[in-house]
């Protein structure tokens, strides 16, 4: 995807919802905010870089930066809060933000 395909499916300035991951299989939203602690740190062979955003219950959301929107990678055990589109991937069922369009440490 590129930075002009991603300006266009979430626009230059999204509207994000904030929201616990808990209630991400409910949320009816193209974008969101998560808080929470950054699981393994991971490179995939598309270099891509995928990491879990869990809660204090264990539930998670996984993150994914992808290269046209180059972004820092987070430290494993560091708190923050991910912002990006949110999508279900029935492969390996599980709710992502993709492509995470920003992240800050809290």
């Amino acid at each position: 995807m590129t930075i002009l395909l991603a300006l266009l499916l979430f626009g230059e300035a999204p509207n994000y919802h904030h929201i616990a991951i808990k209630d991400i299989p409910r949320f009816l939203y193209p974008r969101a905010c998560v808080v929470g602690l950054v699981g393994r740190v991971r490179e995939e062979a598309d270099n891509d870089i995928h990491f879990r955003v869990s809660d204090t219950a264990g539930r998670f959301v996984v993150a994914e930066i992808i290269e046209q929107i180059p972004l820092p990678r987070p430290k494993q055990g560091q708190r923050i809060e991910a912002c990006g589109g949110v999508r279900y991937d029935k492969a390996h069922r599980w709710y992502e933000l993709w492509p995470l369009l920003s992240w800050q440490p809290l």
